[in-house]
């Protein structure tokens, strides 16, 4: 059952060794698991119901043929 959430990647890196550190393995996880939408958070210029000035946007096409994840 699909509940409309939005699957977002985030970076809980402990230190700058960290960032990013299993990005390279996520992409064939995420294909594993059948995640078919991909979002990103944007800057907007009004503030969304939380008041923060960001928005959700939806990685456009196919998001495992995104260029991020080029040499990953």
């Amino acid at each position: 059952m699909l509940h409309g959430g939005r699957f977002a990647l985030s970076d809980d890196s402990h230190g700058p060794h960290a960032v990013g550190l299993n990005y390279g393995k996520m992409r064939d996880y995420l294909l594993r698991i059948g995640v078919q939408e991909l979002w990103t958070l944007e800057r907007t210029s009004a503030p969304n119901a939380g008041g923060r000035h960001t928005g959700p946007v939806r990685v456009s096409g196919n998001w495992w043929d995104h260029t991020f994840w080029i040499g990953k």
